[in-house]
């Protein structure tokens, strides 16, 4: 949890986005998916990882109980 949201972060040491072979479909549906559901609240970032390979991270608000 930070700041209110749910985030989730997947990454991996490979050879990162440039030699990847997709074409970036799943990532453009789920950003969409996110945004029907949760408006701005939600996001998803995707990119290069720092010390190499690919990073994805995944942002949905907490919903609270009143």
């Amino acid at each position: 949890e930070e700041a209110g949201a749910l985030v989730i972060r997947v990454s991996d040491d490979g050879p990162g986005a440039g030699a990847a072979s997709g074409t970036g479909v799943g990532l453009a549906n789920v950003r969409r998916r996110l945004e029907a559901r949760f408006g701005s609240a939600a996001a998803l970032e995707a990119g290069p990882a720092a010390g190499g390979g690919f990073v994805a991270t995944v942002r949905i608000p907490l919903l609270r109980d009143s």
